[in-house]
């Protein structure tokens, strides 16, 4: 067994900042006073009320699936241009910490060291942290039998808090000595060299960039239809939508792995929020309204795609649901949020942010709506329901074109099919909400495997065992 570090609570955000008080009273007033409102207008004038709403709601729409092509072929264009090319290395590297939080992840932690074991970064400047619940024996088993490269230290994660990621990432925060911090899952299979073109990135970037974050690919065993859907939002989102972003000097909601940071002012923004369970989105946005920037860079990791229902849909019930939380804390003091944003990143934050809150719950009622009018031929869409079909159609499908080229049936076939992957999202959304109500605060974990055939898409190994050190 490793000799391990027990760690200690760490300081926490303000109250004003984390999701742990819940909605403000300003906004239960409100949510209170806009659905009374509603109610007591389409009791009185129900018509006119629906076509209110329906005109606002279409505009809304539009406008959001306008944004969103802009982005991707902004996003496109600007991928032909950035590309890594590799620079004289320097003589001595700073150290770089590693932080992997782990919880019940025994299957897969041979794989995680043979990942991390490949790292192109000399061994005695690595800080690898592993992150363990106090309890979790039988991943604290694996961990020692596995051959991590030398110097990996196991953190244990004391209880004291919520049992989640951004808890424990915060306590490795706490001990990380790198100048230089990256956060990876445990089923992520990185580039080897991603941490050189970060450090390359971040040397060369002004100050006020303080996060990279590195583009997610996922793997797709057996050519199982849920997971090609998977794959084809992060093709898109990773690839196009986040650079896009990034360019622009826009907020960037960061994804949960491959995120790399200057460490200290990750310190002094106060690291993860433990009580939101999309703390990587949220934070990305905390670092905007601070000033600070997100920038991308092109080494990616790979990582293997939900493939079972099951799998899928607690992964985007969380999703969701920390995507609510998020917006909520950031619309606390909404006109304090746009003097700190600028107008124009104020409503550019709704128009795409406040998308993935919205889009989930309408993507069920317009299917079955749709699905309603085409059997029923008394019933029609109109130009208004037309329009935004099409629209939304077009969009989706000119956005997976641009974001990377799929070779064989499978990912056609799911390509074409898009839209009865959507409907599962409203399922999500529903049982996010409710969620929020009743355990806001739960860490829906995600089980993973070892990808089945072997190949993860980038070169792996193995290091000499060695015993991790406090």
């Amino acid at each position: 067994m490793p000799h391990v570090h027990n760690s200690t609570l760490p300081p926490r955000l303000p109250q004003a900042l984390s999701c742990r008080g819940g909605p403000s009273r300003a906004q239960r007033s409100l949510t209170i006073l806009l659905f009374s409102g509603l109610a007591l207008g389409l009791f009185i004038a129900p018509i006119p009320v629906i076509r209110v709403l329906g005109y606002c709601l279409f505009g809304l729409l539009m406008g959001m699936l306008a944004l969103r092509l802009g982005l991707a072929v902004f996003g496109s264009r600007l991928r032909r241009k950035l590309g890594w090319v590799r620079s004289a290395e320097a003589d001595q590297k700073p150290i770089y910490s590693i932080l992997v939080p782990l919880c019940d992840e025994a299957p897969i932690v041979e794989q995680l060291a043979s990942a991390l074991a490949n790292l192109c970064w000399p061994e005695d400047r690595l800080d690898i942290q592993l992150l363990l619940e106090a309890d979790d024996e039988v991943t604290q088993m694996a961990v020692a039998a596995a051959a991590f490269p030398p110097g990996t230290r196991v953190t244990l994660v004391p209880p004291g808090g919520p049992r989640s990621k951004p808890y424990a990432l915060n306590q490795g925060l706490q001990h990380a000595r790198g100048a230089y911090l990256c956060v990876f899952d445990a089923e992520d299979c990185p580039a080897p060299d991603q941490l050189l073109e970060a450090f390359q990135v971040f040397s060369q970037a002004p100050d006020e960039i303080v996060a990279l974050q590195a583009p997610l690919i996922g793997l797709v065993e057996k050519d199982r239809w849920l997971a090609w859907q998977w794959r084809l939002e992060y093709s898109v989102e990773f690839g196009l939508i986040k650079p896009a972003l990034a360019a622009l000097s826009m907020r960037v909601p960061l994804g949960g792995s491959s995120n790399h940071f200057r460490t200290k002012t990750l310190r002094d923004v106060g690291g993860w929020d433990p009580w939101n369970v999309t703390e990587d989105a949220y934070l990305g946005l905390r670092l905007a309204r601070l000033g600070y920037q997100v920038g991308m860079i092109s080494r990616p990791t790979f990582e293997v795609a939900p493939n079972r229902f099951s799998v899928w849909l607690p992964q985007r019930v969380r999703w969701i649901k920390g995507y609510m939380m998020t917006w909520m804390v950031l619309m606390r003091q909404p006109r304090l949020l746009a003097q700190q944003l600028g107008l124009w990143r104020f409503f550019f934050l709704q128009l795409t942010f406040g998308a993935s809150v919205l889009t989930p719950f309408l993507y069920g009622p317009a299917s079955l709506v749709i699905a309603v009018t085409l059997w029923h031929d008394r019933l029609y869409l109109g130009a208004t329901g037309w329009t935004l079909l099409l629209s939304g159609l077009t969009v989706a499908l000119v956005s997976v074109l641009l974001a990377s080229r799929f070779k064989g049936v499978a990912p056609w076939l799911a390509i074409l099919t898009q839209p009865f992957y959507w409907p599962f999202h409203t399922i999500a959304a529903f049982m996010a909400l409710w969620d929020l109500y009743r355990r806001p605060w739960y860490w829906a974990k995600t089980p993973h495997c070892p990808w089945a055939s072997g190949d993860l898409s980038c070169s792996t190994g193995s290091s000499a065992s060695a015993s991790p050190s406090p």
